[in-house]
């Protein structure tokens, strides 16, 4: 057991050693404290789930999310189990981006295979380029939906993200990404009509 785990008001205290210390609320300074005494405890779990699936990044990224999860959530007057949850926090996020990874490998690699048959099938070049240019057009048209309805469409119907995994994307319920999804799509089918686009 670590001293910090032992004697939970030190991660209330602030450090007037560092420069950082110095211009950092009292919150940002537990939070920090927080961060680098349970950083490698969390970077294990993650790492660990992650390894064979994620890059760097996706790791980092997960970490980034577990603390900031923990920060926003976690009951800090119950710091005697701050570890735990912790790593149930790291676990679950850890396994939840997995999955998504997987899925979203899955879903790359069979476009893949779409585009090779495409190529074996002697398809026409034109038909293609057509193809391409009216899928770049349908993209500028969602990206000029702004956010995040266009993060909610893309997330949605290109990666077959989850209503609850898009609304921690974006900061918004399940409930609130369902219905912004559909609005968002009455806007998009306008423009879409609007620039004589048929999908």
């Amino acid at each position: 057991m670590t001293k910090e785990e032992y004697c939970p008001e030190i991660l209330y205290q602030s450090n007037p050693a560092t420069k950082e210390g110095k211009n950092m609320t009292i919150e940002q300074q537990r939070q920090k404290n927080i961060y680098d005494t349970y950083w490698k405890y969390v970077y294990t779990i993650v790492f660990h789930i992650l390894r064979n699936t994620g890059t760097a990044e996706d790791v980092e990224e997960c970490i980034n999310d577990v603390f900031t999860d923990v920060f926003r959530h976690y009951d800090f007057s119950q710091s005697d189990t701050l570890k735990a949850y912790l790593g149930t926090a790291a676990r679950n996020k850890a396994l939840n981006v997995r999955a998504s990874l997987t899925a979203r490998a899955s879903h790359v690699r069979n476009a893949e295979d779409t585009e090779l048959s495409a190529v074996a099938s002697d398809e026409d070049i034109q038909a293609d380029l057509e193809q391409q240019e009216l899928t770049r057009l349908l993209l500028d048209t969602i990206q000029s939906l702004g956010e995040p309805d266009a993060t909610i469409l893309i997330q949605k119907y290109f990666y077959q993200s989850k209503s609850r995994e898009i609304g921690k994307i974006v900061g918004l319920s399940s409930i609130a990404v369902r219905s912004r999804c559909h609005r968002a799509l009455k806007k998009l089918r306008k423009l879409l009509k609007d620039s004589d686009i048929s999908i």
